[in-house]
């Protein structure tokens, strides 16, 4: 994936750290890296004690030409990810409000050709 210079971008996603039995944390860092080599992160929920999914967003920083996406991850263990979407711009698109409105239309027309 390739970035617009000095464009802002927007990182969304559900996430959950699993159950663990031990005293380790699997924390995961997913952060922006900027072409003048800081970061900006967002890291993930601390689920040791309970099993459950949080949504998170992070907006890289104003002004900045971002160069990569990278991750970090702590000790074994399990983070599960979905709806991870990259997006331009400031704000997170819901894309299940469009989608549940596309399935709703299907279903009360029965034409896929309609649409």
């Amino acid at each position: 994936m390739t970035f617009k210079e000095n464009t802002q971008y927007t990182i969304s996603l559900d996430w959950c750290d699993h159950i663990r039995t031990d005293d380790k944390s699997t924390r995961m860092v997913i952060r922006f890296k900027y072409t003048d080599g800081t970061y900006n992160t967002i890291t993930s929920p601390d689920n040791s004690s309970i099993a459950e999914w949080t949504h998170q967003t992070l907006t890289s920083a104003a002004g900045k030409t971002i160069s990569a996406i990278t991750t970090t991850y702590g000790h074994g263990g399990v983070i599960s990810i979905a709806n991870f979407k990259v997006e331009e711009g400031v704000n997170e698109i819901n894309y299940y409000y469009y989608d549940h409105l596309l399935k709703n239309y299907i279903l009360t027309t029965n034409n896929i050709d309609d649409i």
